[in-house]
């Protein structure tokens, strides 16, 4: 059951998303993940956060939640040893995307169809100095 509510969680926040394709010139993965949501910008072929982003833990798995124009939280795709040394402080991720699917998951009522799960592939973070009142800004509005 736990399984599943994550799943849906993740496909709600998918849904709600409004995102856009990357021009064709530009070096990144095809398909899914290849999509750049309002709170992000393309440098370098990999994405960034605008606003203000954290480290979190979701149950037993990590996230990165972005605080720009609302709050936005995706799963890590195998996180890195140090990703807990973030825990709490505010970051600047770069990263990219990745589509896992899953070709038996576990559901209510079986035969279930495949899920796929759109992940940040981290590329690096850094420590960004913000306060509270700045995250509740860039919560409202971020450019």
């Amino acid at each position: 059951m736990k399984a599943l509510c994550v799943s849906l969680l993740g496909m709600l926040a998918m849904s709600c998303t409004t995102v856009r394709a990357l021009p064709a010139t530009q070096s990144a993965p095809t398909g899914e993940a290849n999509r750049v949501a309002p709170w992000e910008r393309l440098v370098d072929g990999a994405l960034e956060n605008k606003g203000l982003a954290k480290v979190e833990r979701f149950g037993t798995r990590w996230v990165l939640t972005v605080v720009c124009g609302g709050v936005h939280t995706t799963y890590l795709d195998a996180p890195q040893a140090d990703v807990e040394t973030y825990v709490g402080a505010y970051v600047a991720a770069r990263y990219t995307y990745v589509v896992r699917t899953f070709p038996d998951p576990r559901c209510f009522r079986e035969p279930c169809d495949p899920v796929s799960e759109r992940r940040m592939a981290i590329v690096r973070l850094k420590r960004m100095a913000a306060t509270v009142e700045q995250e509740r800004a860039l919560e409202r509005h971020c450019d």
